[in-house]
């Protein structure tokens, strides 16, 4: 028996078989394109959710990193300033030897160092990072410290003068205590009054906060008010300060002391600044290559869920391919049916 399997029947089976393989077609190709199953969450049913909550994580941790590097900038920059400023406490220290003060030259080269390391000082303190004035804490868009240089040599045998600890902006009183200056751009101006109202009363630096998690948030900022920066520049008016002409011997070997022991102090300071810094520096590392480590490893589980296999997806496009151009040959030969061929 023969089985007749009408030509209208065979184009529309041919028809529905290409529509068919053109839609799994586009969905290979853009498979193929993006790497991924689907454009659509909905289409990954139960794992939609997952997917959601991975790439939520992920950029989270993202900005984590990218903050955590920023301010590692800023902690670096810490640790270089604060070697230097050892290293200016340590030229205090050797400029401010009673033997140096024995020399000729003693006055002139001691007033030059001096200047030199206010500078120096006020270079560093004033440090712009990325349009940052870091040492400014909270108001870091102002450089903080402004030409110590300026400030007034102390007076001799006068136990008045000294650092204001309290409050803890630096404020240096003199003229036996009648008189009081700062280092800070918006502190007390050099010749205020001790009786007026003290702009550093109120002047404020607040140091800089950094979350590095959802549940962890570091100090890391360092400001231009600390106390070992204030013993630093303490030190080195002092130093100047045994410069001034018509000091006794005593009073000469009294202002070197002072700046002998204000530097000690001051570096002591600085070297437990390095020490929080580094520790600072240690946790913000350490908790970048933990953000990373996740990153990573939920890379790869997104990708084992919307991931494909690009080669075997190429293998199946052009076995479908293969099967379309197959149906449209079929296709056509059968629209050019003869009644002969027909029979």
């Amino acid at each position: 028996m023969v089985d007749r399997i009408s030509t209208a029947g065979s184009l529309l089976s041919d028809n529905s078989i290409i529509r068919r393989n053109q839609t799994l077609v586009r969905e290979l190709q853009n498979q193929l394109s993006t790497g991924k199953k689907y454009q659509e969450l909905k289409f990954y049913g139960n794992d939609a959710n997952r997917l959601v909550d991975l790439k939520s994580d992920i950029t989270a941790r993202e900005s984590y990193i990218r903050s955590t590097t920023l301010t590692e900038v800023v902690t670096d920059t810490y640790n270089a300033v604060l070697e230097r400023m050892v290293e200016v406490a340590d030229e205090v220290l050797k400029a401010a030897d009673s033997t140096v003060a024995e020399s000729d030259t003693f006055q002139t080269d001691t007033v030059t160092v001096s200047n030199n390391l206010f500078l120096e000082i006020e270079s560093n303190l004033n440090l712009d990072v990325g349009g940052r004035f870091v040492f400014g804490g909270t108001r870091y868009e102002e450089a903080p410290v402004k030409d110590i240089r300026t400030l007034t040599n102390y007076t001799a045998g006068d136990a008045a003068d000294t650092i204001e600890t309290t409050p803890t902006l630096p404020k240096f009183e003199y003229a036996g205590g009648t008189l009081e200056q700062s280092y800070l751009v918006n502190g007390a101006a050099v010749g205020t009054a001790i009786a007026t109202a003290d702009p550093t009363d109120t002047f404020t630096f607040q140091e800089t906060d950094i979350t590095i998690n959802d549940n962890r948030t570091v100090t890391y900022g360092i400001t231009a008010t600390n106390s070992a920066f204030q013993n630093l520049v303490e030190s080195v008016l002092r130093l100047r300060s045994a410069t001034q002409a018509g000091l006794t011997s005593d009073e000469k070997a009294t202002f070197l002391a002072e700046a002998r022991n204000t530097a000690s102090t001051a570096r002591d300071e600085l070297r437990q600044l390095q020490t929080r810094n580094g520790v600072v520096m240690n946790e913000l590392s350490r908790t970048r290559e933990l953000h990373q480590d996740f990153i990573n490893i939920n890379f790869a589980a997104t990708e084992d869920i919307e991931g494909v296999d690009t080669t075997q997806v190429a293998l199946e496009l052009s076995a479908i391919t293969t099967q379309i151009e197959s149906s449209f040959a079929a296709i056509s030969r059968r629209n050019q049916l003869s009644l002969v061929n027909f029979l």
